[in-house]
C-alpha cells in the first residue's frame, strides 16, 4: 500500500486528463526500408490501439517506409516497454505509452523492467478522459442508480480497470472511498476486454477511457455513468 504521501500525489494526477506520448530511443525518420513499428501495451481495438493505426497511416506516408503497430498487451504498458527498452537502438521501434509508465509506476511499482530514464517522451499525442460505467447486471442508468444498487448488493459491487496499479484502478478505488462503497477491483489487460466483460455481465462496473467505453454507451451495452475532465 503507498504511503499517504504517495496516495495523495496520485490522487491528485488523476483529476487530469489520460495523455498518451511517444516514448522512444532515437528518431523513425533514419533512412531504412525495413518496417518501423509502434508498440502499444494494450489489445487490439482498444483506444490506444485505435490512435496507433491513425498516427501509422501518417507515419508511413511521410516517412516513405512502413510502419506497423505491435500490441503487446499485459502490465498496463509495463510489458511493451520491456519491449521498447530491448528493442535495437536504431530509430525503428517507437512506444505509444501511457503517462502511468513515467508518473505512477514508478511509485507504485517496487521493481520495473525499464527506468524512466530509458524513455525519451517526444510529444503528447492525444488525451482520454476517464468514465465511470455500469454493465448489464447493475442495470443502473445513473450514478445514484448504481450507489443504490451497490449498496443493496455489495458482495457484488465490484469493478473492472484496463490494469492493476494503473491510474484508473486508483480512480475506482478514489470513486469507492468518496461513494462508501466496497468496491472490489478486478483487473483485465486492456479496456477492450473490460468492455466485453461489462457488456457480457462479468463485472458490474468498470472506469475505463471514454474511447474505449463509447460504441457500447452508444449500443446501450454499458451505461456512462460519470465522465472527468471539462466537459
Amino acid at each position: 500500500m503507498p504511503d499517504p504521501t504517495t496516495l495523495s500525489c496520485l490522487r491528485r494526477y488523476l483529476t487530469i486528463t489520460l495523455t498518451a506520448a511517444f516514448a522512444v530511443s532515437s528518431a523513425l525518420a533514419q533512412s531504412s526500408d525495413a518496417p518501423a513499428r509502434i508498440v502499444v501495451g494494450f489489445p487490439a481495438g482498444g483506444s490506444a490501439d485505435a490512435v496507433a493505426r491513425l498516427l501509422t497511416e501518417k507515419l508511413s506516408t511521410q516517412l516513405g517506409r512502413p510502419v506497423i503497430v505491435d500490441n503487446r498487451p499485459g502490465a498496463g504498458g509495463r510489458i511493451a516497454a520491456a519491449a521498447l527498452k530491448s528493442a535495437p537502438s536504431d530509430g525503428s521501434v517507437v512506444m505509444l505509452a501511457p503517462e502511468a509508465l513515467t508518473v505512477t509506476n514508478p511509485l507504485v511499482f517496487r521493481k520495473l523492467a525499464y527506468a524512466v530514464s530509458d524513455l525519451a517522451p517526444i510529444s503528447m499525442v492525444a488525451e482520454f478522459p476517464y468514465v465511470l460505467a455500469a454493465g448489464s447486471v447493475a442495470g443502473a442508468k445513473t450514478l445514484p442508480d448504481y450507489v443504490k444498487w451497490a449498496r443493496q448488493s455489495p458482495e457484488r459491487a465490484s469493478f473492472g480497470s484496463p490494469a492493476a496499479g494503473s491510474p484508473l484502478h486508483f480512480f475506482g478505488l478514489l470513486v469507492g472511498q468518496i461513494t462508501q462503497l466496497p468496491m472490489v477491483h478486478v483487473p483485465f489487460q486492456g479496456g477492450a476486454p473490460l468492455v466485453t466483460a461489462m457488456a457480457g455481465g462479468h463485472v458490474p462496473a468498470g472506469i475505463n477511457t471514454l474511447g474505449d467505453m463509447l460504441e457500447m454507451h452508444r449500443s446501450g451495452k454499458v451505461q456512462v455513468l460519470a465522465v472527468s475532465g471539462r466537459e
